[in-house]
């Protein structure tokens, strides 16, 4: 008898039996939705105050600017420092850029250079955070 024919078969779920695997991934799940959620609400709200659709496309722009510098660093920074640490600084700092942007936008004083900044804080997190 061979061992490949003594070795139970592998399904696809059942790395789900570990506690450990079901919290990064239910966490990699809502970090890639709340991505999305980021770039359709950034992206309707800038369209809508400016209507320009020129402004609207500024967001690749800014986006593409600061991922690139901020993907070294954050492959950099995964090595040498804790792991979970930066994600936890990256997820935290993603959720207050989007209070901080709620915030502004339910006292009226939400301005488009602010989704800029919100924009490229949040592209630098995500790429600081995506390595670790």
């Amino acid at each position: 008898m061979n061992d490949a024919s003594a070795a139970p078969a592998l399904r696809p779920w059942h790395a789900f039996q570990f506690r450990d695997f079901r919290f990064i991934w239910a966490t990699g799940l809502l970090a890639v939705m709340s991505q999305w959620i980021r770039i359709l609400v950034m992206a309707q709200w800038l369209f809508e105050a400016t209507g320009s659709a020129a402004q609207l496309g500024l967001i690749g722009g800014v986006q593409l600017v600061v991922q690139i510098p901020a993907l070294l660093w954050g492959g950099a920074i995964a090595d040498v420092l804790d792991r979970k640490k930066v994600v936890l600084f990256a997820q935290l700092t993603t959720c207050s850029v989007f209070l901080m942007l709620g915030f502004a936008d339910s006292a009226g004083a939400l301005q488009p250079w602010h989704v800029y900044i919100a924009i490229a804080a949040t592209a630098i997190t995500q790429m600081v955070g995506q390595p670790a």
